[in-house]
């Protein structure tokens, strides 16, 4: 998906109070200042508010909540608060003058199936009130008229933004031959526990049909392994399973790892930031991990000394974060797709979107969705653009596909054969392929001069099909002949354009994969007339 910025600047007025303009939009430069009707009261209290709707863990350590704690529910119908507030934030930041120009942009994106709208909300970083003001949940945007929360939306995701022009220089192109991806696990002796293999598991589930990803483990870590990890090689990604802890009382947050005798090691977002900002080819740090978005937002704090703006300031080019505790098994679902959709060719703040969304779905009662924060410095939009191509992605699915039906037609497996193809196809339909091993599922070895003319018709419709799909070859017109040959010719009837001398043509000139001729001939032995009238094949490679 492609898409285009609405950045909208949120600042401290210097008399005192708060205001808001757009920066930039699909529609060219922004709007004059306008005020913001909130007091500092009031932002306090729409943050306490909002955190106590989201599910809180119980026992909560001094060190970090645990991601697999009981949850308790707030009994004031949370869904309904967070829809409210997050009403009452979207009428506040895009309303007023920038409401004209966010309808605009919207009906601009809105108008095209593979187009985006990102909503980036730029936040101050050198102001008394800048902790206030990113302490706010700006991802409960809602919109009353369509219902819905923009940043549960592939088409409208929201991005944190940092105004950190020396955070922003550009970063080198990453190698297109591989995406490495660093995960870091880390379990002290005596914390609470965390399911680190499922996730783990469902991170290498979520990248096995990319062929051009990498991805190491680096279990018990402690900061020393981290450091020479990320010396010994390059990472595109680096992923935190792990603790976080927050300390209100100074503003600053830290992420665990563990001493080399297993014991819990607070590493200072400041020491994680420059252990990570040195390395440019870094594109993005995912935090799994509680309160790791947190800022403390009591006037004067410094906002950069939360874990996720403090690798923001050392110079990581997006960092994805949680900003409330979350529990084990979110953490878990929430991961497990990102990844997926960052696999299938989606760009980050898609695939965060995707990710909501996930959460929703998985327990509708839950606030959780509002929990992971994406952040990223001013100018780095490059770090947008998908890690993988969505075409490379189909090219895997449909040989593995490919491979499985072709095990299922040698093992005389019709019915299995014609199911997978069948929910193949539906995902690949213009495989040329897909089409012939479904005729050749629905054949069944039988041949085709015995069937009936009802069970013939859905064969020769999915083998005329596989005749019309770009990536056609020798083979899809020989079954075609065949099937012309031993239905219609042998039983004297006249057979459906094109005559069987023109498949025979098109079959001469078509591309030529000496696998799949050599495989009708096991599967179809009678179609072996038909391939000896071809000249001997050149080589192909395998489509």
């Amino acid at each position: 998906m492609h898409y285009e910025d609405l950045s909208v600047a949120v600042e401290t007025k210097p008399e005192g109070g708060y205001q808001a303009r757009a920066l930039a939009s699909p529609f060219g430069p922004g709007t004059a200042p306008f005020d913001l009707p909130f007091r500092r009261e009031e932002l306090e209290e729409l943050i306490r508010e909002v955190s106590a709707s989201v599910l809180e863990p119980v026992n909560v350590r001094d060190l970090a909540p645990a991601r697999d704690l009981t949850l308790s529910r707030n009994e004031r119908h949370p869904s309904e608060i967070l829809r409210r507030t997050g009403a009452r934030l979207f009428r506040t930041l895009l309303g007023g003058p920038v409401r004209e120009i966010y309808l605009l942009s919207r009906g601009r994106v809105d108008s095209h199936p593979d187009r985006g709208l990102r909503i980036r909300v730029v936040l101050p970083v050198d102001s008394p009130e800048a902790g206030l003001l990113q302490a706010v949940p700006w991802e409960l945007l809602h919109c009353e008229e369509t219902r819905e929360f923009l940043a549960r939306s592939a088409r409208t995701p929201v991005v944190r933004t940092l105004p950190l022009p020396w955070a922003s220089v550009p970063f080198p192109e990453a190698d297109s031959s591989a995406v490495r991806i660093l995960i870091v696990v880390a379990h002290p002796k005596g914390m609470a526990f965390l399911d680190a293999n499922d996730e783990r598991e469902r991170i290498l589930a979520a990248w096995e049909a990319q062929r051009k990803v990498e991805v190491k483990i680096l279990p018990k870590c402690t900061l020393r392994d981290l450091t020479e990890a990320l010396r010994a090689d390059s990472y595109q990604a680096v992923h935190f399973i792990t603790h976080g802890s927050f300390d209100p009382q100074s503003g600053a947050g830290s992420l665990l790892l563990e001493t080399p005798s297993g014991g819990p090691h607070l590493v200072s977002g400041p020491i994680l930031g420059e252990t990570l900002g040195a390395r440019r080819e870094l594109r993005a740090v995912f935090l799994n991990a509680c309160r790791t978005s947190q800022t403390g937002f009591r006037s004067g704090q410094d906002p950069l000394l939360g874990t996720a703006t403090a690798l923001v300031r050392a110079g990581v080019p997006a960092v994805l974060a949680m900003q409330f505790p979350i529990s084990d098994r979110g953490a878990r679902i929430f991961s497990e797709t990102v990844y997926r959709s960052l696999a299938q060719g989606g760009a980050l703040d898609e695939a965060v979107a995707v990710g909501r969304l996930a959460l929703v779905q998985a327990d509708p009662d839950s606030c959780e969705w509002i929990t992971p924060s994406l952040f990223a410095a001013l100018s780095e939009s490059d770090v947008f653009k998908p890690w993988c191509s969505r075409a490379e992605h189909r090219e895997v699915l449909r040989d593995e596909a490919l491979t499985q039906v072709g095990v299922f037609l040698r093992n005389r497996d019709y019915a299995r054969a014609e199911q997978a193809t069948s929910a193949a196809l539906e995902r690949m339909p213009e495989t040329a392929d897909l089409h012939y091993y479904l005729a050749l599922a629905l054949l069944g070895g039988r041949r085709a001069r015995q069937l009936k003319v009802s069970v013939l018709r859905p064969i020769e419709a999915a083998a005329r099909c596989a005749t019309c799909c770009p990536d056609r070859a020798a083979h899809h017109f020989c079954f075609l002949a065949f099937l012309v040959q031993d239905f219609y010719l042998a039983n004297y009837l006249s057979p459906p354009p094109p005559p069987i001398e023109s498949l025979l043509d098109e079959a001469t000139v078509a591309p030529r994969v000496p696998e799949r001729l050599a495989e009708l001939a096991e599967l179809v032995p009678w179609t072996a007339s038909i391939t000896a009238r071809l000249s001997e094949p050149a080589e192909r490679e395998p489509t």
